[in-house]
């Protein structure tokens, strides 16, 4: 998950907002927040 949250990172029209919307769709949202915590 952190290299595919590295490449979304590094995209230059990245939406954070649909990023976790989906992560809580998929119920991975805490996973995500942590992962998030530390790149940002």
């Amino acid at each position: 998950m952190a290299e595919i949250l590295n490449s979304y990172l590094s995209y230059p029209q990245k939406n954070l907002n649909i990023l976790q919307q989906y992560a809580k769709e998929l119920r991975v949202y805490k996973i995500l927040s942590n992962y998030l915590d530390v790149k940002i």
